[in-house]
């Protein structure tokens, strides 16, 4: 039995089953999935969902960069907020759920999580 489903395995991955002898550079990841991303989300029938957590600096998020580097006029972008109900309320993440930061033509969406009370 073991042999036949060792069998199936090498028919559908291959037969090395993805292990390889040859070292794994991590140092340009970053680069080649920026890469990657921007490769889909310069399509212009692409719709862009950028995720963000309120808790950081919005400003700065690599989520609202990459998508502003793709879609520059905001027409293509829907922002997501997430942890909102962990913030401050006088964080500015209210002007950017109202669209004064950074307009888009698809908008923002804020995310509250239930409370632990």
């Amino acid at each position: 039995m073991k042999v036949l489903k060792h069998a199936e395995t090498d028919k559908e991955a291959g037969g090395n089953k993805g292990v390889s002898d040859k070292q794994i550079r991590l140092s340009d990841i970053e680069a080649r999935i920026r890469t990657m991303i921007m490769s889909y989300i310069n399509l212009l029938t692409c719709l862009i969902l950028a995720v963000t957590p309120a808790n950081s600096d919005l400003i700065n998020s690599d989520a609202l960069l990459i998508a502003g580097n793709a879609d520059p006029d905001g027409y293509r972008t829907i922002v997501v907020i997430t942890k909102l109900d962990i913030i401050d309320r006088e964080t500015y993440a209210r002007n950017f759920l109202l669209g004064k930061v950074i307009p888009l033509q698809l908008g923002y969406v804020g995310v509250v999580n239930r409370s632990q009370e």
